[in-house]
């Protein structure tokens, strides 16, 4: 069941005897209100990720509790709601921050053990672990903002960029110093391309090229966003750098807690 009106299409779903609207919030509800989530803040939040869709990702596994319904390697998408986005998604960037996280080896069982502000940090926390030498630090870099639709919506998710993905994070951050404006003047595209590693093995990577200058209204909407993020304390949902879900019980120390 559909109906439009002159500004937004709204699609309506049945479920268990209720119209439900799953497309845009409808103009009768006041966009922005929190009633009822006055006691939520950052600390009750996760961020969503824009995960990459590799050969050994559950979302492409019938069998596993993240398949998402028409996804194949390559594609970009939302790992908290598992929206597709397909081969590219349109990328507005807010903030930067980079992060030391420790992963264990896939093959002794893998997991994520936690997030640091500084590589030191991270090192110190696995010489306090068991099976230190299963255990790895990576480099990430946490780009947060904005995944823009066809239909013009914006929804909040962070682009994380570890081991290989690490040069399409670089290549964003100079372009964005090259424009010489706010990180978050201009909209870039994110694109999905088949790669090789070292042992000449596929997988998929990542790259980054500028589109334009964002309107005004939108850059306006935008710096709002950077006054409210840049001293929250968001976590991000880690996951491994193979795409699957982290499997052990990850163990954060504070200042993980302190970063995301």
């Amino acid at each position: 069941m559909a109906k439009s009106n002159a500004n937004t299409e709204v699609v309506a779903a049945q479920v268990n005897g209720l119209a439900l609207v799953t497309d845009n919030v409808p103009e009768w509800l006041q966009k922005g209100s929190n009633r009822g989530s006055e006691n939520v803040d950052a600390n009750d939040l996760i961020l969503p990720r824009l995960g990459q869709i590799q050969a050994l990702s559950p979302q492409i596994k019938k069998s596993d509790a993240q398949y998402i319904e028409g996804a194949e390697q390559g594609q970009l998408f939302n790992n908290l709601t598992g929206e597709l986005y397909g081969n590219a998604a349109v990328f507005i960037p807010v903030l930067f921050r980079k992060e030391w996280v420790i992963f264990k080896d896939r093959k002794a069982g893998g997991g994520f053990f936690g997030a640091f502000e500084s590589e030191k940090l991270a090192n110190e926390e696995v010489a306090k672990l068991p099976d230190p030498d299963k255990l790895e630090v990576i480099e990430s870099h946490n780009h947060i903002g904005f995944v823009v639709s066809p239909s013009g919506s914006r929804q909040q998710i962070v682009f994380t960029c570890t081991k290989s993905k690490i040069k399409a994070s670089r290549k964003l951050n100079s372009l964005v110093t090259m424009a010489g404006v706010d990180r978050f003047a201009k909209a870039y595209e994110i694109t999905s391309f088949e790669d090789k590693n070292r042992s000449g093995d596929d997988y998929w990577n990542v790259d980054v090229k500028p589109l334009g200058f964002l309107p005004q209204e939108v850059h306006t909407a935008m710096a709002e966003q950077y006054e409210v993020l840049k001293d929250m304390n968001i976590k991000v949902k880690h996951e491994d750098e193979e795409g699957g879900a982290a499997n052990s019980k990850p163990r954060a120390s504070a200042a993980a807690e302190q970063d995301f």
